[in-house]
């Protein structure tokens, strides 16, 4: 798949990258809202069929997922934000904080989902960075 941002592997997304496992398993992206039909063909016949929406509600609620409600895919809305969320944490110490404070209870549910999807997995943020 061409993109309009090189390093994206789908066009209508500007950060969706393959999580370097070595079987290409695991798709990580910013929202895919504005997929096109060859897009979401690319993810069903690659088997990307699990979907994990990390977003907080108010994200989803302004940019929601076309594979929320399209037919053949699970979309799981997991929202990744614990305790303490900065959305764009000014400083490196106020990042760091935030990606601890991040882990919770909830983590480990989605990191099991994850691991344990039975097809491919897309998951993703607003913004894909990590």
């Amino acid at each position: 798949m061409g993109s309009h941002n090189s390093t994206s592997i789908l066009r209508s997304t500007f950060n969706t990258r393959y999580v370097p496992t070595g079987d290409k398993r695991y798709l990580r992206s910013d929202c895919p809202s504005e997929l096109t039909d060859e897009e979401v063909k690319w993810l069903k016949d690659n088997n990307y069929l699990t979907v994990v929406d990390f977003r907080n509600p108010e994200e989803c609620e302004l940019k929601p997922c076309r594979l929320e409600h399209e037919e053949g895919f699970t979309y799981l809305h997991m929202p990744f934000t614990g305790e303490w969320y900065v959305p764009n944490p000014p400083t490196l110490e106020q990042i760091i904080k935030s990606y601890e404070e991040m882990v919770n209870d909830n983590t480990f549910k989605i990191v099991d989902t994850i691991m344990n999807a039975p097809t491919r997995v897309l998951y993703f943020c607003a913004a894909g960075k990590d």
